[in-house]
């Protein structure tokens, strides 16, 4: 089935899923560290959050399904706590994260809080640096004539075309 896409000026609501397959949904997680990433998933799992990040509950379906969706959210818990407690790979708790109790989506909610803990996260990140522009000139070292058609060169570059939109019909 194809999907839809309708364009809107309105706000999105922060219960909009985006699936676990788009491409700002890998990026936005996959940025994460391994503890951030757990720490992300055990606030999803808070009751608060249950309205806009509730995980994929219930029993498993497939028998080859290899992360069986968690009976309870007490279970699940537990489950991200025992993560939190052993090593292993940022990738394993990712593909848990996406391929098994939010294999349906992430909310905009959820990454929204994701982007939020990357910034704190990566404390550089908050820094910006602002530059001022200034156009070069030339040094009048010698007699050349390269040195005043760059000057023209620099005069012409200032001046900022304008586009008019054209509407035949409006004639």
């Amino acid at each position: 089935m194809a999907r839809l896409s309708v364009p809107t000026t309105g706000p999105l609501s922060s219960a909009v899923r985006i699936h676990k397959s788009n491409a700002i949904v890998q990026k936005i997680v996959g940025r994460l560290s391994r503890p951030a990433l757990l720490s992300l998933a055990l606030d999803w799992l808070d009751e608060d959050n249950q309205v806009l990040c509730a995980p994929q509950l219930g029993g498993s379906h497939d028998p080859n399904d290899f992360y069986p969706p968690a009976e309870s959210l007490q279970q699940l818990r537990r489950l991200y706590l025992e993560l939190q407690a052993r090593k292993g790979s940022k990738k394993d708790v990712v593909d848990r994260v996406l391929e098994g109790d939010w294999r349906h989506g992430l909310s905009l909610y959820q990454l929204a809080m994701a982007d939020v803990r990357y910034l704190h996260e990566h404390q550089s990140s908050l820094n910006w640096m602002a530059y001022q522009l200034a156009l070069v000139t030339p040094h009048r070292d010698g007699d050349d004539d390269n040195d005043d058609s760059a000057i023209t060169l620099n005069r012409q570059s200032l001046d900022v075309p304008r586009f008019h939109p054209f509407n035949p019909r409006g004639l």
